[in-house]
């Protein structure tokens, strides 16, 4: 039971590390060419 919750948290944080990376991705991506048209 201990270890499903480990690597369950575990499974979680990766997930939420790679949505932080998409989310920074975009950012930078569409608030550059945001800035260029605004």
């Amino acid at each position: 039971m201990a270890k499903f919750e480990i690597h369950d948290l575990a499974q979680t944080i990766y997930v939420i590390r790679i949505n932080d990376c998409l989310i920074r991705f975009y950012t930078a991506t569409y608030g550059n060419l945001a800035n260029q048209y605004l």
